[in-house]
This record gives structure tokens, sequence and C-alpha cells, in this order.
């Protein structure tokens, strides 16, 4: 894999009336974050930390067939969403690079042919651009694809790629909800997302098992409950079952803390399913 030589990304354009396309893709991201990270969670137990794999164990991808190895683990369908070069941190998508051949490229396609129906343009319209970054281009394709995960790797060549991957084995798996204050921590940490539409927009991804309510009116608050978490294959309850998330919003919209408990909520406490 490589990128393409001497192009030229879009420069920024000046400020227009309306969303312009890095505004658009800070609402994406921030929609997006929550439901992706969450799946990658589960990604990094099932596959890049299976089976007792370290972080430096081999992977490599067949452009051909579009299929990932890691190590150890074995074959992971997978599509190439772009390379973000080194030299210049200049983003290309993967629709654009030559040297793909198409059979890998149609998921960062269909993305962009997905986003064009927007009443805004984002920076999936421009073949190369500089308003993103590796991360916040993994979640917002992993999750708008419908991907169970990304995988960021070096290319050998000057650039970081970016992977989706899909496996309906991957898929089946349990979402680890257990980690998601961490989840919110680590993307808070990472990315300047909108922390009202990061929560709301794993609301709007209607997760199974997952039931929300909202606080008194005016208390700036979201509980979401965990109950009917699919049992695992042992028969036993999910270990997220019965959970529950209190989110609390500052008058500037900001989170201004997560409260929680793990296991059984007592009978009158859960909060109002939607």
């Amino acid at each position: 894999m490589s990128n393409p030589e001497d192009v030229t990304p879009t420069p920024d354009e000046p400020q227009e009336d309306g969303l312009g396309p890095s505004a658009m893709w800070h609402i994406l991201v921030s929609q997006s974050a929550l439901p992706a990270m969450l799946n990658q969670a589960r990604f990094q137990d099932e596959v890049l930390e299976a089976h007792g794999r370290s972080e430096g164990q081999r992977w490599e991808y067949d452009g051909k067939t579009s299929q990932l190895l890691f190590e150890g683990v074995g074959f992971f369908p997978a599509q190439v969403l772009g390379t973000m070069a080194e030299a210049d941190g200049t983003w290309l998508w993967a629709f654009a690079n030559p040297s793909l051949p198409k059979t890998a490229t149609y998921a960062a396609a269909q993305l962009r042919d997905e986003f064009a129906q927007l009443d805004a343009p984002t920076p999936l319209a421009e073949d190369v651009t500089r308003r993103i970054g590796v991360l916040d281009a993994a979640i917002v394709g992993a999750w708008n694809t419908e991907a169970d995960a990304y995988y960021v790797a070096p290319t050998g060549g000057g650039a970081t790629a970016v992977f989706l991957v899909k496996h309906p084995e991957l898929a089946k798996r349990r979402i680890p909800y257990e980690r998601l204050p961490l989840a919110i921590s680590g993307i808070l940490e990472q990315l300047p997302v909108d922390h009202q539409l990061l929560i709301e927009g794993w609301r709007r991804s209607e997760p199974q098992g997952i039931h929300f309510a909202e606080g008194p009116a005016g208390s700036g608050v979201i509980t979401a409950r965990a109950e009917g978490l699919p049992v695992g294959e042992d028969g036993r309850p999910d270990p997220a079952e019965g959970a529950t998330w209190r989110f609390e919003f500052d008058e500037q919209g900001r989170l201004a803390s997560i409260g929680g408990t793990v296991g059984e909520v007592p009978e009158g406490a859960d909060p109002e399913s939607d």
C-alpha cells in the first residue's frame, strides 16, 4: 500500500453561511464516537488480545482478497478507509488511491456517496484533506459503514492506514458495556467532540439491551440501564446486566459527571425505559 506522489490537498475554504465541511465532520464524529468505540472494545478483547496475542504480532493485508490477517487469530474481511501521510499530515481517502484495487475501497466509496446526500458538505468530498485525523476518520468510517471495528496500522511506506473490519462471528460477541465510562473518558481525552451529541449518538444507535430515560426537566440528566442483554454461550447473564449509568451535563452542555452502578438495580429504582 502506498500514497500517490505529488498530491495537493484541498485548501481550507473561507467561512460560509451554514455548516462547512469541518463543522459537519465534527457533528459526525461526535455522533459516531461512542457506539464505534464500544464496538472497538469488543474487537480489542476478541481479536487483538485473543489467545494471548500481543500488540507486536504480525498483521498483513491482501488488497486483492480484501482480507486482513492477524497472526495467531486468523483472517478477517476488511476494507481500506484511507491513509494518513506522516510527512505532511494529509489524509487520502481509499477511493482516490490508485494503488488500491476497487475491491478493497468500495466501503470508502459508499461512505462518500452516502454523505453526499447530507445538507452540508463533508471532507469526503475531497480526495485529499487536512481537515481530519486518523482516529476520527476510523470512528466515522467504522460506525457509518456498519463495520464491526477498525484497525490502524503503519504501512511501512511513510503512511498510517485505517482498515474497516467486518466479520459475522465478531458481531455476535458481547459488547463490554462495563467499560463504558472508560470509553467515554478516552474519547473526551482524544477528540474535541460535542458532549451531548456523544451520548445522543449512542442513544440513537438503539443499542440492544440498553434503555434510556431523561431526568427531571432542566436537570441535564440522562440515565441508561442495561436490561435484557443477550446471555453468554454458557447461559449466564451478561456481566453488565443490571448496570446503570447517569450522565449529568452542565449549563454549557458538557459532561459534568458520569455515575453508575453495576449489578442488579433495586426494584423501583430503575429509570423509565423508552
